[in-house]
């Protein structure tokens, strides 16, 4: 029996890490942080309880910290996305919409999800979404 949640990991794993450490990200799966200028770019996927779905959710810690809502003294290397109060799920319109991403088997067929399709949706949406979300982000200190 295939193990959706592995499936889908492995292939983040192999797809989206690489791309992320291309451009500057640390940390293990599944959270990640870029340090620029004392500014801390945060990304972290959360797999919904019931299995199926995740989101890549976005986030940042500022020089002052304003944005962490909770321990604000933690280093760059152990902070998280829930320590923020300004998020964004990647591929959402804006922060007031959600967006997970479905990997479950779909339809009446039961088709076999498409880990690595899914992987590279993630990608793109890192390179199209993401980095201008954060350099936005970082220009408002």
């Amino acid at each position: 029996m295939v193990d959706t949640r592995t499936e889908m990991n492995n292939a983040l794993k192999e797809i989206v890490v690489p791309v992320l450490r291309k451009i500057g990200f640390k940390g293990t799966f599944p959270h990640f942080y870029r340090e620029r200028n004392q500014h801390v770019d945060l990304l972290s996927f959360q797999f919904n309880l019931n299995g199926g779905s995740f989101v890549a959710e976005l986030s940042f810690a500022e020089p002052s910290r304003k944005n962490v809502y909770i321990y604000k003294e933690t280093s760059a290397n152990k902070l998280r996305v829930s320590q923020t109060s300004k998020r964004l799920r990647l591929g959402a319109l804006d922060s007031d919409t959600d967006n997970w991403f479905s990997f479950d088997s779909v339809g009446i067929l039961k088709r076999r999800p498409k880990y690595r399709e899914i992987a590279s949706q993630v990608v793109r949406l890192v390179e199209l979404q993401a980095i201008s979300w954060w350099d936005e982000n970082r220009q408002e200190e």
